[in-house]
């Protein structure tokens, strides 16, 4: 079921605790970005310039074609949101959508993802991965985002400009 993109900054029936669920989509994943950092990160991308240049560097770091093509916004209506899980020792690991994938409350919005790490035992590649997904996300009615697991833990949060 799709629910409705909002066109304007206010939404009044998600303020006073209120949560309003939002239609988003997946725009690309990958398994590689070119972060050293071991810590999760956040990136709010309001414009196509942007979005070329993070693209661009995502893509440079797989062995997919740099010059892949560009996921297509709206940007007077959407921006897009890239999480990326941080540098991780093996293969196993990477990030999914959730089916209740975003809300906003009170100014604030909730992405939630799963955060898949590989099972304690298992056989896996010894390389370093650095998974990452790029979601667009409907503009207005928050300022801040924040990203939870499946567990409801806070991993990362960022400021909307």
């Amino acid at each position: 079921m799709l629910m409705p993109v909002l066109n304007s900054c206010l939404h009044p029936e998600a303020g006073a605790g209120r949560k309003l669920q939002l239609h988003t989509r997946l725009l690309d994943r990958g398994l590689q970005s070119d972060r050293f950092d071991h810590t999760p990160a956040a990136t709010w991308i309001s414009d196509m310039d942007y979005l070329k240049r993070i693209y661009e560097r995502l893509k440079k770091s797989t062995l997919a074609d740099a010059r892949a093509e560009i996921p297509t916004l709206d940007f007077c209506h959407e921006g897009a949101l890239l999480v990326e899980m941080g540098q991780k020792p093996t293969g196993g690991y990477q990030l999914e959508m959730n089916k209740e994938l975003f809300f906003i409350s009170n100014g604030t919005a909730e992405v939630n993802l799963s955060w898949i790490e590989p099972p304690q035992g298992a056989i896996l590649p010894q390389v370093i991965t650095s998974p990452w997904i790029l979601i667009a996300l409907p503009r207005g009615g928050y300022s801040l985002i924040t990203i939870r697991d499946q567990d409801g833990q806070i991993k990362v949060q960022v400021i909307v400009k």
